[in-house]
């Protein structure tokens, strides 16, 4: 594989593939961000090493279906709210919303199978998971199905590292035929993980995060609290908290403030004067503990706002 290392979340954050996304890291423990990358005739892989915890979210491409598999221990991953491990498979149809969250550094790997590489219709024994919309699913497969899927990986990995020109190989050919049989096979009478309805309030998860999200975009430059996100989605301080516990595994009070921080920083990075004033830059979001808030920033992003500045476009 092709890996490039940053110490630019933001640069790492786009060169990922077969997603739309964006995303807010937290915990930093060393600042690195790796990604391998190798396309095998039409099949995308990639792993990625991620030193912080993070909240990623955006859609899965519409083109097919991207596959995603931890690969640290002892740690949990949240999906659209569901938590698995490294045991699990997350899956994410065509076009998918999505929101992933970790709360410190790990590593992942992905896999995306075009729509293209699929049998026809007819040649299915079995439907696929949800031709009737879009959904990101976790998956508990056979562990055999699981082990072998991290060891073709971490052997791709291998081979295309040392060998030159691995892709036109006949071992390439046969690696990807045997990726693309257990992909396939993921997609059919895979048992699935649904997220604990018992004690749900009346209106359910997905929706309530939908009201938050679209009210925090109505109002990018005015300050919300968790008392305005609680009467737009219709719900108690309290199940609103429960509810971004689940799925994004912060309160809200920290992702309104963590969504703050980086509303600041990358609108100082766009800048292209470095005369305009930071503090007028953290007022047009809401901002006027500017000690504090400076604190906050340099705390996440290991930089002053000025620095951020200096480095802006």
């Amino acid at each position: 594989m092709e890996y490039k290392i940053f110490d630019d979340f933001e640069a790492f954050a786009a060169t990922v593939r077969d997603v739309d996304s964006k995303m807010m890291f937290r915990n930093p423990k060393n600042r690195i961000w790796r990604i391998g990358q190798l396309e095998l005739s039409g099949i995308h892989l990639q792993l990625g090493q991620v030193g912080s915890g993070n909240i990623l979210e955006g859609k899965s491409d519409d083109n097919g279906y991207l596959f995603y598999l931890p690969l640290t221990n002892k740690i949990e991953y949240l999906g659209n709210g569901i938590a698995f491990d490294v045991n699990s498979m997350a899956i994410f149809e065509p076009g998918c919303d999505f929101c992933l969250a970790t709360k410190v550094e790990h590593d992942w790997c992905t896999a995306f199978l075009p729509t293209t590489l699929l049998p026809p219709p007819n040649e299915l024994s079995e439907p696929l998971l949800s031709p009737e919309k879009s959904i990101f699913r976790v998956a508990h497969p056979n562990q055999r199905v699981i082990n072998r899927f991290r060891w073709l990986m971490a052997n791709i990995d291998v081979a295309s590292t040392q060998c030159t020109d691995f892709q036109s190989t006949p071992a390439a050919k046969v690696a990807r035929e045997e990726l693309q049989q257990i992909l396939l096979s993921l997609l059919y009478g895979v048992q699935t993980v649904k997220p604990n309805l018992e004690g749900r309030p009346k209106i359910p998860r997905e929706q309530i995060i939908a009201r938050c999200r679209n009210l925090l975009e109505q109002r990018k430059s005015k300050t919300i609290s968790v008392k305005d996100l609680a009467a737009v989605a219709q719900v108690s301080e309290r199940t609103l908290r429960t509810t971004f516990n689940e799925y994004f595994g912060i309160s809200p009070a920290y992702y309104i403030k963590l969504r703050q921080l980086y509303q600041v920083y990358r609108a100082l990075r766009a800048q292209e004067s470095k005369k305009v004033l930071i503090s007028d830059v953290m007022a047009a979001y809401g901002v006027w503990e500017l000690g504090r808030f400076t604190r906050q920033y340099h705390r996440l992003f290991g930089e002053l706002p000025s620095d951020t500045l200096r480095h802006s476009s």
